[in-house]
């Protein structure tokens, strides 16, 4: 049988086709598994968050407990809006 260079130019296309496709498979396991890891440490995070705003929650009611008995506390603890700003001194003093 003579080669028809048609039949070989298929051949061709369909061995590129097999080992694209398993190239591509490859590439799709690797990123899907990159993608549930990251799926995991976005998890791990946001239960580290909720335990850190847990901790500061706890935390600010314990200062809100104790500034009912501790004047200083109370001053710390008032928002700064009403606590008077610094008055800067005059430019002709020395």
């Amino acid at each position: 049988m003579k080669s028809n260079p048609l039949r070989t130019f298929f051949e061709w296309a369909l061995i590129t086709s097999v080992l694209m496709s398993v190239l591509f498979l490859a590439w799709y396991i690797v990123k899907s598994r990159q993608a549930r890891a990251y799926n995991v440490q976005i998890a791990r995070a946001q239960v580290r968050l909720q335990y850190n705003r847990s901790v500061m929650a706890m935390l600010a009611a314990e200062c809100q407990a104790y500034a009912r008995t501790n004047a200083d506390m109370q001053r710390l603890l008032a928002p700064t809006a009403s606590v008077p700003a610094p008055t800067a001194p005059a430019k002709g003093s020395k």
